[in-house]
């Protein structure tokens, strides 16, 4: 379907050198972070691994038309730094910095449109590495005082055309799942560095890259053992300083997972863009960990980030801005999720910088084509099942034309559960959650409770529902004679808004 989506808007002169990094709200200094903590010593991360990933669009351009300078070759997208938690509100990169990468792409010359991806890990510049699948004489980030190696993708031909991509950097242990779970599985080495491209195009992955590395062990546990903050858009030293690269991308999230996802959780995330599910998202992250003895602690709960830019809608004097961090989080999260909570129960809003002063244009709404997980308790009519006769499959049957009569309807809850369903990687994970064959025998859908639980979770305060509540109340009549004029003068259609009272898709009735 075609839906309406807001991006955080780079491509324009005045936000080349813009970046939204991690910075904590200064009004709530007790619920927010300005960086993603880790647990050092303790290295309870080590387990599970990281991924990071951004939905990102690279937009067409005309160059005889063009608006916006494009002398640089080397577009920024996202990426991480150390963050100090003694001095957390302190930007400046440490001397050595062991949990840092950084996301590229890379125009074949000035102006081009053909382009291939960059994983990067330093800010110490380099000579671009003979390997590279182009060019000589570019300098990029580079690898001698980073965790991870340089990793490039082939050349996409115009790939500055609109097109979607999601990429994301993902590390895990070897022997991953069973890495110092199982008897034996603490014996390994190395641990698996992915960076992975996927692009879609009208619900088909029309273009994909994955690249992978070994990173040895120590470098990779201290990685994810440190302190991180991200950012997306231009790289700057420090965030603010000296703009060392670029960026012309239009940006439609960032998210951070406390864990290594699969493909398959990441083809959701491009078919739907607004989805924030994982594959398994109720069950528990590792019952055999001794670590999380005592505590609840779901693969859904490791979501640490999650940039979406639905509230961007100026920018201020200085140019700046704050976006919300979309994940859950709550001081009761923190308690009860063991060091989980110290993980992924703070908010982490990100701050622009370098955006144009009092500008509506920071973030604009864009057209994209996404598939929509529809409730399953709304079927369609091409989701239906003809059950035919013999005689029906040897002869055929008549069809006759159909006649319908409209009618609109608005539900209180169904915008809820569009917000629901995000929580999924796909209806297979839904299905478990009622279908499961023990659920036959309960009086209640208990994993069903506790995703709802998680979701309602993020509305701290009453008045945000009773708002929620008043807003239907602007559909009256007048809306009904407005759509009633865009139909057919021989439709039938019923000329009023009914409402429709219904359960939202976390709420199921035994």
């Amino acid at each position: 379907m075609l839906t309406s989506k807001k991006a955080l808007f780079f491509n324009t002169s005045s936000h080349v050198n813009a970046v939204c990094y991690q910075f904590q709200d200064p009004d709530d200094t007790d619920g927010t972070r300005g960086y993603i903590s880790g647990s050092g010593v303790g290295g309870y991360e080590n387990k599970y691994g990281f991924t990071a990933e951004a939905n990102v669009t690279l937009p067409a351009f005309d160059i005889d038309y063009d608006s916006v300078l494009r002398d640089f070759r080397i577009s920024s997208i996202f990426g991480m730094y150390t963050a100090s938690t003694e001095a957390p509100n302190t930007l400046t990169w440490p001397a050595y910095d062991g949990c840092n990468f950084q996301v590229y792409v890379v125009k074949e010359q000035k102006h081009s449109k053909n382009a291939f991806f960059m994983l990067s890990s330093s800010f110490v510049p380099q000579t671009i590495p003979t390997n590279m699948p182009t060019g000589s004489g570019i300098y990029i980030p580079g690898t001698t005082e980073g965790p991870f190696p340089v990793l490039t993708s082939s050349v996409y031909f115009d790939l500055f055309d609109n097109t979607d991509w999601n990429i994301s950097v993902r590390l895990k242990p070897s022997k991953y799942p069973y890495a110092e779970v199982l008897s034996g599985s603490d014996v390994f080495d190395n641990y698996d560095l992915i960076f992975q491209g996927l692009n879609t195009k009208l619900g088909t992955i029309e273009n994909s890259f994955i690249l992978s590395a070994s990173i040895n062990k120590a470098t990779a546990q201290d990685f994810l053992s440190g302190s991180k903050r991200i950012y997306a858009g231009a790289n700057r030293k420090d965030f603010i300083g000296d703009v060392r690269f670029k960026t012309d991308i239009r940006l439609q999230n960032v998210k951070y997972w406390g864990k290594y996802l699969d493909d398959d959780s990441l083809k959701q995330h491009i078919y739907d863009i607004d989805n924030a599910g994982i594959s398994g998202s109720f069950s528990n992250i590792s019952p055999l960990d001794p670590n999380n003895n005592g505590y609840d602690i779901l693969n859904r709960n490791l979501l640490a980030l999650d940039w979406n830019f639905s509230d961007v809608t100026a920018s201020d004097g200085s140019g700046n801005f704050f976006t919300q961090d979309m994940s859950s989080g709550s001081a009761q999260e923190r308690r009860a999720f063991g060091w989980v909570g110290g993980l992924s129960s703070y908010k982490h809003p990100g701050k622009g910088h370098g955006f144009k002063t009092n500008s509506t244009s920071v973030s604009k709404e864009f057209n994209v084509n996404t598939f929509k997980f529809i409730e399953p308790e709304a079927p369609i009519p091409s989701d239906a099942v003809n059950i035919l006769t013999s005689d029906d499959r040897a002869y055929g049957f008549t069809e006759i034309v159909p006649n319908f009569h409209y009618s609109l309807e608005k539900s209180l809850q169904a915008a809820v559960s569009d917000e629901m369903l995000n929580f999924f990687a796909g209806v297979i994970d839904f299905n478990n959650v009622i279908g499961e064959p023990v659920n036959r025998y309960r009086t209640r859908y208990k994993k069903m409770e506790k995703l709802r639980e998680t979701f309602f979770r993020k509305v701290t305060k009453t008045t945000q529902v009773e708002d929620y509540i008043k807003y239907y109340q602007w559909f009256d009549d007048s809306l009904s004679e407005i759509i009633g004029q865009l139909m057919p003068a021989s439709g039938r259609f019923s000329e009023d808004v009914f409402n429709v009272v219904e359960s939202h898709v976390l709420e199921r009735n035994k």
